[in-house]
């Protein structure tokens, strides 16, 4: 995870431009791990949709939906 060197989030001085991150799709071939580090640093489901799912190679999936619709960045 990434540690700001401020009290204040860099997003709070960006300018809106209507995306926002629906969703993150996490494939890894340790999938319960991968879990388990998410569930220590306090990670709820319910606020923030990340899928964790199995692959058998790390990839990272977010989902943004723009002005122009949904968009997947891989």
């Amino acid at each position: 995870m990434i540690q700001w060197g401020s009290h204040v989030h860099p997003a709070q001085g960006m300018q809106d431009k209507g995306c926002r991150l629906i969703g993150l799709d996490i494939h890894h071939p340790s999938p319960d791990r991968i879990a388990a580090l998410l569930a220590s640093i306090g990670y709820q489901a319910s606020i923030q949709p990340v899928s964790v799912t199995n692959a058998a190679s790390p990839q990272l999936i977010a989902l943004v939906e723009t002005p122009t619709g949904l968009r997947t960045l891989f």
